[in-house]
């Protein structure tokens, strides 16, 4: 669970992106025919999730389900019309996919919100000492109300998702990775689950990137024990 800094930073982020996004995708639309139906689709999508998404920058309104769930709808849907649009050769392979992956960015940010901050079912926040028996210090250090984030302990919590976790050791083992790299070792799994994972990892803190694009390199973030 991310305390209520790293949550204002994250939807501010979110937020941050969908605007981008939204700019973006007014200004490919501009070159549409004016009465191409798939034009104004575009549009109303995109201002839909924007809109949901402001929700999150607002401190007094209470975020719930729904919203999470209009933005990451209103995205595949954006998806999909990449699709279309460059099969139908309207807009370039090269487009296309650069609005894909600020989409599958954004989408794995909003999933990372939805699963680590606990706007559903607040509790009270309270310092306790957690203690591991027979774990070494290698893979976690424990302080007193506080539990320093490690890879090793990552690893040992995130059975529920075996993907992230081998991301993470492979990262972890290697030093520095790039996304075709890693669509090696995890057989099944394309690169871009594969690009959204690590954009959950470098959210939660653990990863890192270096570069842009096609020459981005991912390794473990500063301050991290591994």
């Amino acid at each position: 669970m991310i305390d209520k800094e790293q949550s204002q930073r994250l939807s501010k982020d979110i937020y941050t992106r969908l605007v981008r996004l939204t700019v973006a995708l007014y200004r490919m639309t501009d070159y549409f025919y004016e009465k191409e139906p798939i034009k104004f689709d575009i549009r109303e999508r995109v201002n839909k999730a924007l809109q949901s998404g402001t929700v999150l920058i607002q401190p007094e309104v209470s975020v719930n389900r729904k919203t999470i769930k209009d933005i990451k709808d209103s995205l595949n849907s954006l998806n999909v019309h990449c699709d279309v649009l460059e099969y139908s050769q309207i807009v370039s392979e090269r487009n296309c996919g650069l609005i894909r992956d600020e989409i599958v960015s954004i989408i794995g940010g909003v999933e990372n919100f939805e699963s680590e901050y606990s706007i559903f079912d607040q509790v009270p926040q309270i310092n306790v000492t957690i203690r591991q028996p027979r774990q070494s210090q290698r893979d976690s250090v424990v302080v007193e109300g506080n539990v320093e984030r490690s890879v090793g302990m990552y690893l040992n919590q995130s059975s529920k998702n075996d993907r992230r976790s081998k991301i993470l050791e492979h990262v972890k083992k290697v030093g520095t990775v790039s996304i075709r790299d890693l669509s090696q070792v995890i057989k099944g799994c394309s690169e871009k689950t594969i690009q959204r994972e690590l954009t959950v990892l470098i959210n939660e803190g653990f990863v890192r990137r270096e570069g842009d694009k096609r020459w981005s390199r991912y390794l473990i973030a500063n301050g991290i024990v591994i």
